[in-house]
This record gives structure tokens, C-alpha cells and sequence, in this order.
């Protein structure tokens, strides 16, 4: 799906209200800001449960200086065309993003729609199940 900025913004403003909660995280604890700063040969960041990234070493700005803006995973990879060049298989990247998304919005020990479907029914899209699904396989 490619949506311009303004049904992006709508998208995230209307998206799940587990977004929007005090719980989700909106800042990195000293601890893992420490931890990510002793990272010193890799491009570390942070991102909270709806992607934001809320952290970022200068190698990692640095590795991701092509996208328009480095401040959402998801906005980055489904409405940044540079994605495309970056990303060396852009579906799994998609899929991978899509996964994390879903783990982190889903209330925990909740069960992934792969798991529970129906044998007999369709396959579910590709993206459709978190990157952890026992029953994903990687195309």
C-alpha cells in the first residue's frame, strides 16, 4: 500500500489505541542508553512499540542518512522510496516490520492468527503473522 504523508499522519493518528497509552514507552532508560553507547562498531538504535525511534548512535543515523526522515521504522520502509534501494529484499523487511508491529500491540500470550486459523482456510498474507509465529516460514 503507498499512502502520501497526510494519509500516513492519519493512519498513525487513528491507529491502535495501545499506541497511546502512558505505558508505551516514549523515552530510552539511562541503562540501555549506556548499553547501546558501549556498541562501538555497530549502527545501534531504539525504537518503542509503534517503531518510533526513540535512539539512535551516529553510526546508525549515519547507515540511514538516504530516508527523508529516520524517525519511524514503518513510515520509513512503506512510504520512503529510497527503502527500495536500501533494502536488499524490501518484502522481508516488510514483513519483519509489520511482525514487530503486531507482537508489540498484541496483549501478551495472545495467540498469532496463524495459529489459530483454520487449516483448511486460505493462507494468511504474508505479513499477516508476527515474525516469531511458530507456523511462519520465511518465502
Amino acid at each position: 500500500m503507498r499512502r502520501d504523508e497526510a494519509a500516513a499522519a492519519h493512519l498513525f493518528r487513528v491507529g491502535p489505541s495501545a499506541f497511546r497509552t502512558s505505558e508505551a514507552a516514549t523515552t530510552v532508560a539511562p541503562e540501555l542508553l549506556r548499553l547501546m553507547d558501549g556498541m562501538r562498531d555497530v549502527p545501534a538504535f531504539v525504537v518503542g512499540a509503534a517503531q518510533d525511534v526513540l535512539a539512535a548512535k551516529a553510526m546508525a543515523r549515519e547507515l540511514y542518512r538516504g530516508f527523508a526522515r529516520y524517525d519511524n521504522l514503518l513510515r520509513m520502509i512503506f512510504l520512503d522510496p529510497f527503502a527500495r534501494e536500501f533494502y536488499a529484499d524490501w518484502d522481508h523487511a516488510a514483513r519483519i516490520a509489520v511482525g514487530n508491529l503486531r507482537a508489540s500491540s498484541s496483549p501478551p500470550g495472545s495467540t498469532c492468527p496463524c495459529t489459530a486459523r483454520n487449516p483448511a482456510a486460505p493462507a494468511p498474507m504474508p505479513w499477516a503473522c508476527s515474525a516469531s509465529c511458530p507456523s511462519r516460514k520465511r518465502p
